[in-house]
């Protein structure tokens, strides 16, 4: 059984998880100017929600990565880029251990990346 956000995630198709980080002015931090835009995939890897119970006490989850979803989230971290006139975007992954998974995640920001040439 999944939560009433997994449901609404999957029903209506909401594959980006949006959050902007930033100081409040007058509010004081251990870092100054934090302007950080962090995007996840709302609807695979770990969201992919399959698990099972091997043995008792043991469980398994299944990471599920797929090629369509791995663009459409790296067009979408770059479409705001260009749009919201930032300057970088950085693909956080494991493909140095997950390389099959994470490998074809960032093969496919990598290939997005190429039609963004100014950032």
């Amino acid at each position: 059984v999944s939560s009433l956000n997994v449901q609404l995630r999957k029903e209506l198709d909401l594959f980006a998880s949006l959050v902007h980080c930033f100081n409040l002015k007058g509010l004081p931090t251990r870092h100054e100017n934090v302007d950080i835009v962090v995007i996840r995939e709302n609807t695979e890897g770990e969201y992919a929600g399959l698990e099972h119970e091997v043995v008792p006490g043991v469980v398994e989850s299944l990471k599920v990565i797929t090629k369509f979803c791995s663009e459409r989230i790296a067009k979408y971290a770059f479409e705001y880029a260009y749009l919201n006139n930032r300057k970088k975007v950085t693909a956080v992954h494991k493909a140095n251990i997950m390389k099959l998974a994470d490998g074809l995640f960032l093969e496919s920001c990598r290939e997005v990346a190429k039609k963004y040439p100014g950032i």
